[in-house]
């Protein structure tokens, strides 16, 4: 394995790391771009938002309290696959949400990284499940 390659897998997997235990601060000033964005690729959902700096990104995260017990689902990678400075990640998430529904999703991130920060997230899920979860119990 290539140095790039175990740089961007310990990159993304810190990530998401990062992101699970909370740690907003460290998230913005260590691992994300100044410039990074965030987009959920689920065009059928209306009223997504547009995370397209650092800031946004993690003001986005750091209020997953408001939806999720505990701040945010628990996401688990089940693989990362590394291609220069782009990895695809295959992972599941799950939480309870304040509405009492349980929250099961599964997930395709595409990363994008350059001098070992973030760039750039595409994130695929269900977005069916979502829609149906979301909503008042």
């Amino acid at each position: 394995m290539s140095e790039t390659t175990t740089d961007v897998r310990a990159l993304v997997s810190d990530l998401f790391a990062t992101l699970g235990r909370g740690d907003f601060a460290r998230l913005r000033e260590e691992l994300l771009a100044d410039a990074a964005s965030w987009t959920m690729m689920a065009p059928s959902m209306d009223g997504l938002p547009q995370l397209d700096s650092a800031d946004a990104v993690v003001g986005f995260f750091a209020a997953g309290g408001e939806v999720f017990e505990g701040g945010g689902p628990e996401v688990t990678i089940n693989r990362i696959l590394v291609d220069g400075d782009h990895a695809a990640v295959e992972a599941v998430g799950s939480g309870k949400l304040h509405n009492g529904n349980t929250y099961s999703n599964v997930y395709h991130f595409a990363v994008d990284t350059k001098d070992g920060r973030v760039t750039a997230v595409r994130e695929y899920m269900d977005s069916f499940h979502v829609a149906a979860v979301m909503g008042p119990s």
